[in-house]
């Protein structure tokens, strides 16, 4: 991602009208936008004068140098209305709450350079991934949020045909994708964790499907129903006790497998989790990390 490129999509034009307005060839937007590296006639410049741009900030490929005349002089983009389906307000609020993260991250280095933070699940077309942030470096970093009110991702990541493909071209092109999962979502045991494209591929295997990853069976280890379903509640081991009439030693011994529950206890259990008595006595598979 570079810089002609963002301020592109910010701007919310195509190439071909960004060749248009700045007076030079489409194929000459679009070598800017792959990696400039050396003047080509006076495209460079016409590009950087019509964004509202120096001429080196366009060169030289350089965000943190981005100047605050650049948003005066555009506006913000135009947002879609959030979601009204129940099944996809959880993914936007989750995208909200990175989203402003990432702002309160990069304001701390970069106050002007905070403004191009996009989120492009707020603007119309599919860009293979979620946010436009920024590292500790002020080179671009693609965000794609997964949100899941479960505690892990032991069933694995999920990614769209159109994601995984632009993960790949990212990757390929030297940027930053990044995968950022948030588990167990507006609970206590809440978790973000950010997992770059390259090491979803290293760590995880990729299904017949092509679209979900699962960690490898080397990096998994066995938990009890009820520590699984536990966790997934957002519950700690005192909390569920208290629940369910006993003793955090109690849910200790059921879980490490020392002690067997009663069936009055499972059915306590099974109503408190909101899972079936099936659920409490299986094992899961999970990732040892997670």
């Amino acid at each position: 991602m570079t810089v002609t490129k963002a301020c592109r999509l910010y701007i919310g034009l195509t190439q071909q009208e960004l060749a248009d307005r700045a007076g030079i060839h489409t194929h000459l937007v679009c070598d800017i936008e792959k990696a400039p590296s050396a003047p080509s006639g006076s495209g460079y410049k016409l590009v950087a004068d019509y964004l509202g741009l120096s001429y080196d900030t366009v060169l030289r490929d350089d965000f943190a140098t981005i100047p605050e005349s650049f948003f005066n002089r555009w506006p913000t983009p135009e947002y879609t209305p959030a979601p009204t389906e129940a099944h996809k307000r959880i993914g936007r609020e989750g995208e909200e709450f990175i989203l402003q993260q990432e702002q309160e991250r990069v304001a701390a280095r970069y106050p002007t350079l905070v403004k191009l933070i996009m989120p492009l699940f707020k603007m119309s077309g599919k860009f293979g991934y979620d946010i436009l942030s920024f590292d500790d470096a002020a080179r671009p970093v693609c965000i794609e949020v997964k949100t899941s009110i479960h505690y892990s991702t032991a069933n694995g990541l999920s990614l769209t045909a159109k994601e995984l493909r632009v993960a790949q071209n990212c990757t390929a092109a030297g940027e930053n994708y990044v995968l950022c999962s948030l588990t167990s979502w507006g609970k206590p045991s809440q978790r973000r964790r950010d997992i770059p494209f390259a090491q979803l591929m290293s760590n995880y295997e990729m299904e017949h499907t092509g679209v979900r990853f699962r960690k490898k069976s080397r990096e998994t280890v066995c938990v009890s129903g009820i520590t699984y379903n536990r966790k997934r509640k957002g519950l700690n081991q005192t909390q569920l006790a208290a629940l369910i009439g006993t003793q955090q030693g109690a849910i200790c011994l059921y879980e490490s497998g020392k002690r067997t529950p009663s069936l009055n206890v499972l059915l306590r259990l099974s109503a408190v989790l909101e899972v079936t008595i099936d659920e409490l006595i299986r094992t899961y598979e999970v990732g040892q990390d997670e």
